[in-house]
């Protein structure tokens, strides 16, 4: 009898939770799904789902959402409450079983097929690198718009998307950014003290997870400093030292 008045509490702790989350207002787990296989162009009945649940992240309610496809693992992180898609990546697996390859297409053909995938015309920024992974030639691309920031590897072979990364972001404008670049240059070399020259310090705008920021280094006496500055409060993100011994 004790089991069985365990077992009853149990079911209706359960069912009290599906009510409460219908009360919040969150969509189905179904419909999660059906998000992230629309914006991926898969049929349900391609897919082979690992993980569809909700879950909490930064005080939000999202549905993370995984399955495979063939050789490519999705990942979406969806908002539990409007449904939007808030992150989304794409790994091919099995890496190994391809052996090597050599550069057959350019960098300007590698940035349009990421940019083309992501049906984005107009950037911010694009930053485009050849590197190897797992032995193989890729291209890595990087752009951002004014809500989302990308990150796509391309195969340098084939031209085959074998990653993708997409995050959506907040960003802070130009108008936002209260401290010049000269300015931001004048506080590193007063953070390091006398006797070091604008000449010694080299730095850039950049945007860091939506925010403007100032990145660069600085070499003086026996260091070198790598540092981040924030461009709208002038704050330091960033400041590593390390000694050189040459």
């Amino acid at each position: 009898m004790k089991n069985k008045r365990i077992s009853l509490v149990v079911v209706m702790l359960v069912l009290a939770s599906a009510v409460l989350f219908a009360a919040d207002g969150y969509i189905s787990r179904e419909k999660a799904m059906e998000i992230a296989l629309a914006d991926a162009g898969v049929e349900k009945g391609q897919a082979s789902f690992v993980r569809s649940h909700l879950d909490r992240d930064d005080g939000r309610m999202i549905y993370d959402v995984e399955f495979y496809v063939a050789d490519m693992e999705y990942d979406y992180e969806i908002d539990a409450v409007d449904g939007e898609i808030l992150a989304q990546d794409r790994d091919a697996e099995y890496w190994g079983e391809w052996g090597r390859n050599e550069v057959s297409i350019s960098e300007e053909e590698a940035t349009r097929i990421a940019l083309d995938d992501a049906k984005v015309t107009d950037t911010l920024y694009v930053r485009t690198n050849l590197d190897r992974d797992d032995g193989r030639f890729v291209y890595e691309i990087e752009f951002g718009t004014q809500d989302r920031e990308y990150e796509y590897k391309i195969d340098a072979a084939s031209g085959r998307i074998r990653e993708t990364d997409i995050e959506r972001v907040k960003r802070t404008s130009v108008s936002d950014a209260k401290v010049s670049i000269e300015e931001a240059a004048a506080m590193v070399m007063e953070r390091i003290g006398d006797g070091i020259g604008r000449d010694d310090i080299r730095i850039r705008q950049d945007l860091d997870d939506g925010r403007i920021v100032y990145e660069g280094d600085a070499w003086y006496g026996k260091y070198e400093y790598e540092f981040e500055i924030d461009a709208a409060t002038g704050r330091f993100r960033d400041w590593e030292r390390e000694r050189i011994d040459w």
